[in-house]
């Protein structure tokens, strides 16, 4: 199913009545500030050189050059994503004379990234499921 078709569906409708406290036990109330705080995050996340920058830093600490170079980017352009970066606390870095190598700040950078790619692989895993089955309805009526 495409995205479009995803969005063309009709949404479902609950037709029983809930309380608050039971239809949201599972979830963290977020204040607006955390609410901004997150949307800012998943905002400078929205990139895809600050997040082929970050894929990159999972696999271990790299100079600017070094990124640059990996990428095929400008050093320049691999600085200003990094400041931004350094910004929200995704990545810190270190440095020895003029060099300055990065690294993600822990664990939850990478957490976050590979349930995101988790998440994608299997969406296209139950996508072409449903593409499958559909395919087999076809020829089967």
């Amino acid at each position: 199913m495409s995205k479009l078709q995803a969005l063309e569906q009709p949404q479902d409708i609950c037709a029983e009545e809930h309380s608050p406290s039971s239809t949201y036990k599972h979830t963290l109330p977020l204040s607006d500030d955390l609410a901004l705080d997150l949307a800012e995050v998943f905002g400078v996340l929205a990139d895809s050189t600050r997040l082929k920058i970050i894929t990159l830093l999972i696999g271990g600490e790299s100079c600017v050059c070094e990124i640059a170079d990996k990428l095929g980017l400008k050093q320049s352009t691999v600085s200003h994503q990094l400041r931004l970066l350094r910004a929200m606390r995704l990545v810190k870095y270190r440095k020895t004379g003029r060099t300055v190598y990065y690294q993600l700040c822990d664990d939850h950078v990478v957490n976050l990234i590979q349930q995101t790619l988790n998440h994608l692989l299997e969406s296209e895993a139950d996508d072409e499921e449903e593409h499958e089955s559909s395919r087999e309805d076809r020829y089967q009526s």
